[in-house]
């Protein structure tokens, strides 16, 4: 009995340990699928852009076990997991940075909001005003460029509705009402253009701004094509996400794939017209700084992020705390907002403030100073 039961444990210690490294074994696969997302575009495979919607998930995974491995003692093995996190450190930064003690600031040149304002739903009860004007007058950027800042679906009305609402403030202002993309501004532009590119009813826009005699600005608003997901849509895929079935898995995972796999494929291909575009229009106009914003509906890991930011630095990475959530649908809650700069300009801090009163979407908020 005794040599029997011996055999039992061990049998069972064997199969437990067989089941550890195999459950290793599909986590490097889909971490290391998750970061080709940022190098693959989706019209090749969209099997890293789904991937990289779960990093957060994956990463978690990755700390549990690292300590794993350190406990058992699996010297080797730890020492490639920890090299699988130092290559990774640049994607681990740009989806969570740990900047300490940087704010927005009162030290500042330049103050740059994006935000996403869902077409001013929410209206204030007394006097009926859109309570979203009152998140920028609280933060009093000199550059707002919003998405789906529409008013109105008429040009000339929305024209007219956007600068009654923020003429005050902002003397120079920018609205179209088709795509809803919108710049306020306390400097004068002087030079816009649309980027053309295949979309349902979103789009990108470029601006040159002169911010003084010694800078102008190239300013390109986004707001790239989202996945227009309906309530019971989005409840349906919250639920694969709670409660995931492997049993089902292969059937959701397709119907996913259906749903949002054509959005992946459009949103790749605009991203590389807007830098193409901005690349020209830079060349062009011979600007001192470019700053590159807006709601892009992808993740600091997508194919998308890396198209538009270039060789641009990411303000939010330079000089923000945590995964700074931008998208309010717990649990689809991502930083799909983004602002990336060059130039005459450093970001000094920045800020995501909780804005779920207000709209679908918190804004980014970037303090800059310009370099000599």
């Amino acid at each position: 009995m005794k040599k029997r039961s011996r055999l039992v444990k061990r049998v069972l210690s064997h199969t437990g340990r067989g089941i550890v490294w195999l459950l290793y074994l599909v986590f490097l696969l889909f971490y290391i699928g998750a970061m080709l997302a940022p190098v693959v575009p989706p019209t090749t495979t969209q099997i890293p852009a789904f991937l990289n919607l779960a990093f957060g998930v994956l990463l978690l995974a990755a700390l549990v076990f690292l300590v794993f491995l350190a406990l058992y003692r699996q010297w080797f093995l730890l020492g490639v997991h920890l090299l699988l996190l130092l290559f990774s450190w640049g994607y681990i930064r740009s989806y969570c940075p740990f900047n300490i003690g940087s704010p927005l600031t009162d030290v500042r040149d330049l103050r740059v909001m994006t935000y996403n304002v869902m077409e001013f739903r929410e209206q204030d009860s007394l006097n009926k005003m859109p309570m979203v004007a009152d998140m920028i007058r609280r933060y009093s950027p000199d550059l707002v460029c919003l998405q789906e800042g529409r008013l109105s679906e008429n040009e000339g009305e929305n024209r007219r509705k956007i600068r009654k609402l923020f003429n005050a403030e902002y003397p120079y202002i920018h609205s179209i009402a088709q795509n809803g993309l919108t710049v306020l501004s306390r400097y004068p532009i002087i030079h816009d253009e649309s980027i053309s590119y295949d979309s349902y009813r979103n789009g990108s826009h470029i601006y040159i701004i002169r911010i003084s005699d010694d800078l102008e600005l190239l300013l390109v608003n986004n707001h790239m094509e989202s996945y227009s997901l309906g309530g019971g849509e989005k409840k349906r895929f919250k639920d694969y996400i709670q409660t995931p079935s492997i049993q089902n898995l292969p059937t959701q995972f397709m119907e996913v794939k259906r749903r949002l796999g054509p959005m992946l494929n459009q949103r790749s291909g605009a991203a590389r017209k807007v830098r193409l575009d901005t690349e020209r229009v830079q060349n062009k106009y011979q600007t001192e700084a470019t700053i590159v914003l807006g709601d892009l509906n992808d993740t600091p890991m997508s194919y998308t992020y890396k198209q538009l930011r270039s060789t641009r630095r990411d303000a939010f990475m330079d000089t923000g705390f945590g995964i700074g959530v931008s998208y309010n649908e717990p649990p689809l809650a991502f930083r799909i907002d983004h602002l990336f700069y060059d130039g005459k300009l450093r970001a000094v801090g920045s800020k995501v403030p909780d804005a779920r009163a207000y709209s679908d979407h918190n804004p980014l908020i970037v303090d800059f100073v310009i370099q000599k």
